[in-house]
């Protein structure tokens, strides 16, 4: 019943590709911005348009060909112009993007042994009048992609900063002289090495880890929630693909075996191939430590077998690396709502700078009125 991931979980990511990928995402940046649909980097003068994680993302979803990769890419930039995604995300009513934050995936505010952000999706409290007007929305396209966007312009860029800081800070630093007997001041040399003190890969954080919850859910249940999950997979995979790393199904009922076959159906093949099903019987000790091999027990919630104090429906809870880099006291409200990352100039990230941003709306203002 499970689908194990086996391969390379990060071949394809920046630091991981092969000389044939190096030469395609070349390619492909040059023919995107030909089109006019990315500028590049300008050293000293602006930040490319788009950052190269973003960009290998919709590379990887097209398996490196270039020319369908530039068209998913020009549709999606299309898209996003034409619904006006930057301007409603801006924008969006705080309330009524918390309200639509509880039917969808929430981010505890921690992240996997890797780096990735750990989200949660805790099927069962997807009911109720919540999700009933949720789904007669007019703008429930609107309230879906905003939760995307925050992913994208926060939870990543904010998880990459962090990432990098501490893998500048991971590093032991040897140096070697090396003399001749008797030394002479020619034939004296130097050498100093710079060697990481940690396992995490050398690569931005493009994508996440997300645990769903399945225990307690009825068959009808599983039905009635179809087309909420096959439209939420079609947009994470036409406009913000590759972002699933791994995902972990955790308390499958006796019956998911049997429509386990046509459930799957639903998302795309790639998306299929990163799920792991553990058994529905597990204890919590036993669930945590299956989790336990990728995520610490200080970041997994107590329900799933670890020592975090949160459960679905909270706002995350930053770990306090987080809080540093994003300039946040403790239990600051400074989560809830539409956020966003801006780096600290060129190449920002990469060295961990920046700040945050608090976007959308209350009570009709602007969030960020004059702050930016």
């Amino acid at each position: 019943m499970a689908t194990t991931i086996t391969a390379d979980l990060y071949a394809g990511h920046l630091g991981h590709l092969t000389p044939a990928q190096e030469t395609a995402f070349a390619q492909f940046k040059e023919k995107c911005a030909e089109k006019g649909i990315y500028t590049p980097e300008e050293e000293g003068v602006r930040n490319a348009s788009h950052d190269d994680a973003e960009l290998l993302r919709f590379l990887r979803a097209r398996k490196f060909v270039v020319a369908d990769a530039v068209t998913q890419f020009s549709d999606a930039e299309a898209w996003r112009k034409k619904e006006g995604i930057e301007d409603i995300y801006d924008n969006f009513d705080v309330d009524e993007y918390e309200a639509s934050r509880k039917l969808h995936p929430q981010w505890t505010g921690q992240r996997s042994k890797d780096g990735l952000p750990i989200y949660v999706y805790a099927i069962r409290h997807i009911t109720g009048p919540t999700y009933n007007e949720y789904t007669a929305s007019k703008n429930k396209m609107q309230r879906l992609t905003t939760l995307y966007e925050n992913m994208t312009r926060f939870v990543l860029p904010l998880c990459t900063a962090a990432h990098y800081r501490e893998l500048a800070n991971a590093t032991t630093t040897t140096t070697t002289t090396n003399t001749t007997t008797p030394p002479t001041t020619e034939e004296t040399t130097t050498t100093t090495t710079t060697t990481p003190t940690t396992t995490k890969p050398v690569t931005p954080i493009s994508s996440l880890l997300i645990i769903t919850d399945i225990s307690q859910v009825t068959l009808w249940q599983f039905w009635s929630l179809k087309g909420h999950m096959q439209e939420s997979s079609r947009i994470a995979s036409e406009r913000y693909p590759e972002t699933l790393l791994k995902q972990y199904i955790i308390g499958a009922p006796s019956f998911f075996p049997t429509v386990w076959g046509w459930i799957k159906k639903w998302f795309d093949p790639v998306t299929v191939a990163k799920i792991t099903i553990l058994p529905g019987n597990m204890s919590k000790p036993e669930m945590g430590k299956a989790l336990g091999e990728v995520v610490e027990a200080s970041k997994l919630p107590r329900e799933y077998g670890g020592e975090l104090e949160w459960e679905y429906g909270m706002k995350p809870v930053l770990e306090r690396e987080l809080l540093e880099v994003a300039g946040l006291g403790e239990g600051e409200e400074g989560v809830l709502g539409p956020m966003k990352w801006v780096d600290g100039g060129n190449g920002g990230r990469r060295r961990g700078e920046g700040r945050v941003v608090k976007v959308g709306t209350v009570g009709g203002k602007r969030r960020d009125a004059g702050k930016e």
